[in-house]
């Protein structure tokens, strides 16, 4: 069972999200009224420091996903994380982008397949 956490890309601090490696979930959110009324997993990754890699979301000069980069700015979009150990962050990550169907990961999911 994985423990997530989760920060609004606009809103929040990087402060309370760990410093471990993980893998994250970007997923946008539509509201009406100030509810969500539902949400989508655009993306999935991995990163050695997930505190870091919020804090590049959040910087628009930082983003290393032009697809992404462009959603995080025009929508509602948190950042959801979950602390994997350094050795499982291949599988994780790759289990996710097959579970959540993120379609920004469709050119690495095709990837991956290819691989296997």
């Amino acid at each position: 069972m994985f423990r997530w956490e989760s920060s609004n890309l606009k809103q929040s601090s990087s402060a309370n999200l760990p410093t471990n490696s993980g893998v994250y979930v970007l997923v946008e959110s539509r509201k009406v009224h100030g509810l969500s009324i539902d949400r989508k997993v655009l993306y999935v990754g991995k990163t050695k420091n997930l505190r870091r890699r919020f804090t590049d979301y959040s910087n628009p000069r930082k983003v290393h996903n032009e697809l992404v980069g462009e959603r995080l700015f025009l929508g509602n979009v948190e950042f959801w994380c979950t602390q994997v150990h350094v050795d499982n962050l291949d599988g994780v990550e790759r289990k996710f982008i097959h579970d959540f169907e993120a379609p920004m990961n469709k050119i690495k999911y095709k990837e991956y397949n290819n691989a296997q």
